[in-house]
């Protein structure tokens, strides 16, 4: 489990992200919202695959190598993972603790609410990072939870 002080800093940032992005689809209009929510989360993501490929180089990866370089920074979101899969092809992991979940819920978003957030969301840097290390790599949600006891499962895959 991520540290309690990480987990619920993380959570109070995100209220207000959720919070501002319910604000922005009620003024624009909720698949506005959510484009412009997808194309922030994919320029993040970019941004930060560049940090990471200086560190790397032109290294190509697979799925278990960009997962041994991505999931360790969940971390830093307040996420509780475990990789429950882990070879070259695939990486499944499950999120058991969820900072982005646990905003939206106590935010009283419904669920399905909170899982479109999640689908255009931190998932979307994920992927952008992974098809910069290399393009035939992609990663999205596969499982979303069906209660605030559940887990998630997210997935990085090489076509």
């Amino acid at each position: 489990m991520a540290n309690k002080d990480t987990f619920d800093g993380v959570k109070a940032g995100l209220m207000m992200y959720d919070a501002l992005l319910l604000g922005v689809a009620e003024q624009f209009g909720m698949e506005r919202a959510i484009a412009l929510q997808s194309k922030v989360m994919e320029k993040i993501g970019t941004m930060q695959s560049k940090a990471i490929k200086k560190q790397v180089g032109d290294q190509k990866f697979d799925a278990k190598s960009a997962g041994a370089l991505v999931n360790p920074g969940f971390e830093k979101y307040g996420l509780t993972i475990k990789v429950v899969e882990d070879s070259p092809k695939r990486v499944l992991t499950q999120c058991t603790e969820c900072t982005y979940y646990a905003a939206g819920h106590e935010l009283g978003i419904d669920d399905k609410t909170i899982e479109m957030f999640c689908r255009v969301g931190g998932i979307k840097s994920v992927d952008a990072i992974v098809k910069q290390l290399n393009p035939k790599l992609s990663a999205r949600v596969v499982k979303f939870r069906s209660s605030p006891d559940d887990f998630c499962e997210e997935e990085i895959v090489l076509e």
